[in-house]
């Protein structure tokens, strides 16, 4: 279900964060494509 998505990307962000070194190009884009597709499951807040 969408709860469980969301818990999955929250986890694989956590883990994945721990190796980044610079900020994520074009977040806004994605972003902006991820709130169109997935509409109010998408919290722009994230």
């Amino acid at each position: 279900n969408d709860m469980a998505l969301m818990k999955l990307i929250y986890l694989a962000v956590i883990n994945i964060s721990k190796k980044w070194t610079q900020p994520l190009h074009n977040w806004a884009l994605t972003a902006g494509q991820l709130r169109i597709k997935f509409g109010d499951r998408m919290p722009l807040d994230i």
